[in-house]
């Protein structure tokens, strides 16, 4: 400790010898007044990174593989809000909300163009107007589909987390070809709620036909309140699921497990050639 006490004594004091000079600093003034703001913001960020490409109205068509974003929520005064009409194309509706002004059920919020494929649509909302007394459905306003494919099927399509209200017809329809649907909600639909090959973690109410229909049903329910002869859960593998009918049956399956069906005039809560666990 001495040492290092002294060895500093000896620099400062051969220090105080020498003649320092100091120069004057300029202006702390920028030119040209003060300096404007040059960060991004997380979207810009993100933009630019993955290439995306922003939707800010209605109608959109999209012609060109890639990753697209709504900006905001979107409104179609009539017809389709969105069509696709490329393979590889990834829409993130990033918590926004589609709807239509329609006065009555018009168009599709996402259509799906012929044979499509390899497509993601994710994370948002779908608002449309059909309301619901008893088992009679309105006609609009807004749209008949919320997402729905055109007339040829696709496959390996992906719907996450959306939900879809008040649809003159199909909430959610891609048919069965390689395509999930997961975590998603439909409420008032006076067609079919959910059609896919996969639907996992989902909710169909209210729904005019079959709520819920699929190969392979996980983890979800389905409340239908329409006519005879439609279901609350339909799929040939039926697995942790609630289905009530108000005229079909609750679940119709080939296989059932641990699953719960109800129907209120029609004759079988849950049919099934195997049936575990049901309740």
């Amino acid at each position: 400790m001495k040492t290092k006490l002294l060895l500093l004594v000896c620099l400062v004091s051969g220090m105080s010898s020498q003649t320092v000079t100091l120069l004057a600093q300029g202006s702390l003034t920028p030119p040209g007044g003060a300096p404007a703001p040059t960060m991004r913001s997380l979207d810009q960020i993100d933009a630019k990174l993955e290439k995306r490409t922003p939707i800010s109205s209605a109608p959109y068509p999209i012609s060109q593989p890639g990753s697209y974003y709504l900006t905001g929520n979107v409104t179609a005064t009539t017809g389709d809000a969105i069509t696709v009409a490329s393979n590889g194309v990834t829409i993130d509706l990033n918590g926004f909300t589609i709807s239509s002004t329609s006065p009555t059920a018009s168009g599709t919020a996402i259509l799906l163009g012929n044979n499509i494929h390899d497509v993601t649509i994710r994370n948002g909302h779908i608002v449309s107007g059909t309301t619901v007394n008893g088992s009679n459905f309105s006609n609009g306003p807004g749209f008949v589909h919320g997402i729905r494919y055109t007339t040829n099927s696709v496959y390996n399509v992906l719907i996450s987390d959306v939900t879809v209200s008040g649809c003159n017809s199909s909430g959610i329809d891609l048919a069965f070809g390689q395509t999930v649907v997961e975590s998603c909600t439909v409420s008032v639909a006076g067609g079919y709620g959910i059609t896919a090959s996969t639907i996992r973690n989902c909710t169909a109410a209210n729904i005019g036909l079959t709520a819920i229909y699929s190969n392979t049903v996980s983890g979800s329910s389905g409340s239908q309140v329409g006519p005879t002869n439609y279901y609350g859960v339909f799929g040939q593998s039926v697995i942790n699921c609630y289905g009530i009918s108000s005229a079909g049956f609750g679940i119709y399956g080939y296989s059932v497990l641990n699953s719960y069906g109800q129907t209120s005039t029609g004759t079988y809560g849950i049919l099934g050639e195997t049936i575990v666990g049901f309740y």
